[in-house]
């Protein structure tokens, strides 16, 4: 798919639902930045995301982040 080489996404939410997190990354977001967040990660969250990085909200669980990971490459 030619998108994903010409524009990456990063998701800016009020929401901190696993689920949304999932649908968000499965859907090719490479970002999940809670509005909490913004004022102070907007741009490390950008500049990670624009460097091929992936970046989620310090505020997320982790566990919650390594599940997400863990299902999308099939590892436990």
């Amino acid at each position: 798919d030619w998108s994903s080489d010409v524009c990456s996404s990063d998701l800016l939410t009020l929401h901190d639902s696993a689920e949304l997190l999932r649908s968000g990354f499965r859907a090719g977001a490479r970002g999940y930045l809670l509005k909490s967040d913004a004022e102070q990660e907007l741009l490390k969250a950008l500049h990670v995301v624009i460097g091929e990085g992936s970046y989620v909200s310090p505020k997320i669980d982790g566990q919650v982040v390594k599940s997400v990971i863990n299902e999308m490459t099939g590892t436990n």
